[in-house]
Formats: C-alpha cells, sequence, structure tokens
C-alpha cells in the first residue's frame, strides 16, 4: 500500500527517542504500534500487518525496519505498550508508538521473532529463515549442546 510518509516519519521519531533513551539499540530490536481512526488506512493497516501478507514480503515491518508491527483498537494501547508515542491528526487520524520487540533474534535476518529456536534442524532462526533455508536445500544445523564450566577444585588446606 501507499501509506501517508508522516506515518513512517512518525515512527522514525520515536525508534529514534527509543534509541537516545537506550531502550533499543537497533530498529530490529523494535515492534511498531499502530493505531487509526480512519477506516481506510486502519483497514490499509491490518491487512499488511504481521504474517498478513500472502508472499511474505508485503509486511509493514520492512516498510518501518522493524521486527513486528501490531495495529491496535484503541490509541490507549499504543501509549499503554509503547516506550515512546506519538499521535497526529493531519493527514489522517492516528497514533503511533514503538516498544521491545517479542522473541529471541533471528542469526540470519536479525529480526526478532517468537519463533526462533523452534526448528530443530534450524536452531537459531526464525520460521521464515527456516522456510527460505529449506527451500534452498540448506544442510541442517544443529544446536550445540550448552557447555556447562566445570567446577574448581577445591584446593586442600595447607598445616
Amino acid at each position: 500500500p501507499i501509506l501517508p510518509l508522516p506515518r513512517q516519519l512518525q515512527i522514525n521519531k520515536c525508534l529514534e527517542a527509543a534509541r537516545v533513551e537506550k531502550s533499543i539499540g537497533a530498529s530490529l530490536e523494535a515492534k511498531a504500534l499502530v493505531h487509526s481512526d480512519d477506516p481506510i488506512l486502519s483497514a490499509a493497516l491490518a491487512k499488511y500487518a504481521d504474517a498478513a501478507s500472502d508472499n511474505g514480503v508485503d509486511e509493514l515491518r520492512y516498510f518501518f525496519l522493524t521486527s513486528s508491527v501490531k495495529v491496535v483498537d484503541d490509541p490507549k494501547q499504543v501509549k499503554e505498550f509503547s516506550a515512546h508515542s506519538k499521535t497526529a491528526t493531519e493527514p489522517y487520524p492516528s497514533t503511533v508508538g514503538v516498544g521491545a520487540a517479542d522473541g529471541s533474534k533471528c542469526e540470519r535476518c536479525w529480526h526478532y521473532s517468537t519463533s526462533v529456536g523452534e526448528s530443530a534442524e534450524y536452531a537459531g532462526v526464525c520460521s521464515r529463515c527456516v522456510s527460505s533455508l529449506t527451500l534452498m536445500d540448506f544442510p541442517a544445523v544443529a544446536a550445540e549442546p550448552e557447555k556447562v564450566a566445570e567446577p574448581e577444585p577445591i584446593a586442600e588446606p595447607t598445616a
């Protein structure tokens, strides 16, 4: 969709404020929350919210350069779940905000996702990357077991 550029600028301002406050480091460490009172804009946003697209590419998270985008029903939800938020009335009434992304960082695409680690074949990647690696016939990579440090031997007291 062709979304009004002011929305992207508002999200960028929220991202920058969160960076300055050290709530996030990079934009992929954030999720964007969006609300609009305009029914047409709200429908367009919902259509392209996370995982709503059929092709896995036309998603708002790529437009806003965040790990996820959630379209909410009430502007109070944006303010409640965001580290930073902004409200605009022109050209369309809307409220946007950013907060910390859910999940873990994918080792392949660097997006944060709750699906990281669900695959036994590709332990450190998200479900989208698992699909890509499978399509490419990439060899499975098993997770390495965590190494547990051996306890230091207790020194015998000297007399």
